[in-house]
């Protein structure tokens, strides 16, 4: 029988090929018959879950965790940043402060400024293209959940995004406006406007 409160119960992620590494699944609930935990974290692998009591440790239950991105979409967006990214896949961590999203090669990355994440979804806002990086040119996606685990993609060169002069909106004119007073109206007219444009004024 498990403990009927988590303060004495500690359920630990046992690696089968190395007997050194161990992950923790963090007790939520406990019953004498189930324990809820939330698994902070865990690379790709098999592994034995066991519990440990105040009545000593369980038998141990086999298990593998698996964590890799399907697609991600938009496949291109603006030089200028401010694309929102979806990348579906799993499993994610739940907390967006433990993720993080790369784009372009691991020795000349740009962070992706997570938005939110799910177990099957992380959504981040794309920061402007460095100068390192080619126009049109496709730039490998990767995703760090849960603080060790990599989310690389399950079919190597779909999960890219590549900054677009095409896609960049761009504003040609104010409509003769030079200077503006609180409450004051006035038309922007450029190319590549959508339904949700917002405008800052810097």
């Amino acid at each position: 029988n498990f403990d009927t409160g988590i303060t004495h119960t500690e359920v630990k992620l046992l690696s089968t090929a190395d007997p050194t590494v161990s992950f923790t699944c963090l007790p939520v609930s406990s019953s004498a018959t189930q324990i809820v935990c939330t698994l902070l974290g865990a690379k790709s692998g098999n592994y034995n879950i066991q519990v440990t009591t105040s009545n000593g440790y369980s038998n141990k239950i086999p298990i593998s965790i698996k964590t890799e991105m399907q697609s991600v979409s938009p496949s291109e967006g603006s030089v200028a940043g401010g694309t929102v990214l979806t990348i579906t896949g799993g499993v994610f961590s739940t907390d967006a402060q433990q993720t993080l999203v790369y784009i372009g090669p691991e020795n000349d990355y740009i962070l992706c400024d997570v938005l939110t994440s799910t177990t099957d979804q992380v959504t981040c806002l794309t920061r402007p293209m460095p100068e390192s990086f080619t126009e049109g040119a496709d730039q490998e996606v990767l995703v760090a959940t849960k603080i060790v685990e990599e989310a690389k993609c399950k079919n190597p060169g779909t999960c890219v995004f590549r900054y677009s002069a095409a896609a960049t909106p761009t504003v040609t004119s104010l409509g003769g406006i030079t200077s503006l007073e609180p409450g004051q109206s006035f038309a922007i007219t450029g190319t590549g406007f959508t339904s949700d444009t917002t405008v800052s004024i810097n």
